[in-house]
């Protein structure tokens, strides 16, 4: 019987195994370099691109965060407002009752 002596490397996952070799470490220069062997410096957050990109997203979602606003939240708080109120049907005036309708 032979064996495939090729297949028994403990080097590395096995082929056919499922598994992947893990990424070979970042390094990054020691000297001679601008950034003394930190990593690269990151760019500005707001570029063009990115500046664009939130205008665009503002553009489609504040029409639907105000709708939701004003048909949701709007009437929400009117009614908590009224439970607040001794108020009969037709009457010019509404007594504030505080939560004594909920007592």
């Amino acid at each position: 019987m032979r064996v495939d002596m090729s297949r028994l490397s403990t080097s590395g996952p096995r082929p056919g195994s499922g598994q992947r070799a893990a990424p070979p470490p970042v390094k990054f220069s020691s000297g001679g370099g601008s950034n003394g062997g930190r990593p690269p410096r990151r760019s500005k957050y707001w570029t063009p691109r990115t500046r664009r990109d939130a205008l665009i997203f503002l553009a489609f979602a504040l029409p639907n965060i105000v709708l939701i606003a004003v048909f949701t939240y709007r009437p929400l708080f009117t009614n908590m407002y009224y439970s607040t109120l001794d108020w009969t049907l037709g009457a010019p005036d509404a007594i504030s009752v505080g939560l004594g309708n909920y007592i």
